[in-house]
C-alpha cells in the first residue's frame, strides 16, 4: 500500500436472527450488521499504536456490503482507509451462518490486504461463537510473530508492551517486535467519539470504502466448519496479588500454594436456598466476590 500503516481487521456480526419456519432455515439479518465489543477495543489500540508510530490506520473487513455502516464508523473515528475484501464472487448473502468461509480462507483473504502492515490488531473472538483463530492463522499467513489476547497494549520505544492472562491467576508481559499481529480483548481500549463534522462528511459521500477481490482458493467452500472441538465453557482466568516473597525457591512455593491453608472437602445437604448462601460464603471466603 506505499505509505507505512497500521492494519486493524474487524469483522462485522449480526446480532438479529430470523428464522423461516415454512423453509427451515435459520439466517442473521444483514440489515443490522454492527462492531464487537472486541473490534471496537481493536479499532482503540490500533488508533493509539499508529498514533504512535506516526502511521495510517486502515480497516479491513472481509464482508459483504452489509458492512459499510461498520466500516464508515471507523472512518468517522479517524481511520486514513477502509477496505472490504470479498472472496471469489460478491456475495450480498454472506452474513448468514451457513455461508460463512473457513478461518483459513478469511485469513488468507485478509493477507492479501494486511500484507506490509508495521502492526495488524484484530479482537480476540467474534461476536457469532466462532472459532476465534483467524488472528494466529493470519500471523501464519504474514509469517509474523503473533500475541493473542491481550488485556493491554501499548507502544513504547516502537515495541507493542502487551498484557495477557495465564491460568491460576497470573499474567504474562510480553515485548513484540513489529511487524506482528495481536489480537485484544473487549475492555481493552475505548474508541474516541466520532466529531460530527466528520459524520457530516460521510453521510455526504466524502468517506470511500475501497474493494479488494482476492479468488477463490481451490477446494475452499462456504460453510466448512472451522475445525474446533466442542468443549465445556472455560471461564477466563481472575487476578490474584503477585508473590511477596523475594527468594526465587519461596515464590515458586508460594505461587504453587504448597503451604498455604486449604478448606477440606465438605458435602453440604440441603435445599436450594441454603446451597446458593454456602456457595456465596465459600466465594466471598476465597476473595472471588
Amino acid at each position: 500500500m506505499g505509505e507505512p500503516f497500521v492494519c486493524v481487521a474487524v469483522k462485522p456480526v449480526a446480532p438479529v436472527t430470523e428464522v423461516d419456519w415454512l423453509a427451515g432455515s435459520v439466517t442473521l439479518d444483514e440489515r443490522h450488521l454492527v462492531r464487537t465489543a472486541a473490534d471496537a477495543a481493536a479499532c482503540a489500540v490500533g488508533a493509539e499504536i499508529a498514533e504512535g508510530l506516526g502511521h495510517d490506520v486502515v480497516v479491513v473487513a472481509v464482508a459483504g456490503p452489509a458492512s459499510l455502516p461498520v466500516l464508515h464508523a471507523a472512518l468517522a473515528e479517524g481511520a486514513r482507509r477502509a477496505l472490504r475484501v470479498v472472496v471469489g464472487r460478491d456475495d450480498l448473502d454472506d452474513a448468514s451462518p451457513e455461508s460463512q468461509w473457513p478461518s483459513g480462507v478469511v485469513a488468507r483473504a485478509l493477507a492479501a490486504a494486511c500484507e506490509g502492515a508495521s502492526v495488524v490488531v484484530c479482537g480476540d473472538a467474534s461476536g457469532d461463537r466462532a472459532s476465534g483463530t483467524v488472528p494466529s492463522l493470519l500471523a501464519q499467513c504474514l509469517g509474523v510473530p503473533q500475541a493473542l489476547g491481550l488485556r493491554a497494549a501499548r507502544l513504547d520505544e516502537g515495541r507493542v508492551l502487551g498484557v495477557r492472562r495465564l491460568d491460576a491467576g497470573r499474567t504474562e508481559r510480553l515485548v513484540i517486535e513489529p511487524p506482528c499481529v495481536i489480537s485484544v480483548e473487549k475492555g481493552t481500549a475505548t474508541p474516541v467519539r466520532a466529531p460530527l463534522p466528520r459524520l457530516v462528511d460521510l453521510a455526504a459521500g466524502s468517506g470511500r470504502v475501497e474493494v479488494l477481490q482476492v479468488p477463490t482458493p481451490a477446494g475452499a467452500r462456504r460453510g466448512d466448519p472451522a475445525g474446533t472441538i466442542p468443549g465445556p465453557f472455560r471461564p477466563r482466568a481472575s487476578d490474584v496479588p503477585a508473590p511477596i516473597e523475594r527468594d526465587p525457591v519461596r515464590r515458586a512455593i508460594e505461587v504453587a500454594g504448597t503451604l498455604s491453608h486449604r478448606d477440606a472437602h465438605e458435602l453440604l445437604r440441603c435445599g436450594p436456598e441454603e446451597a446458593a448462601a454456602a456457595i456465596l460464603e465459600r466465594l466471598e471466603r476465597w476473595g472471588l466476590r
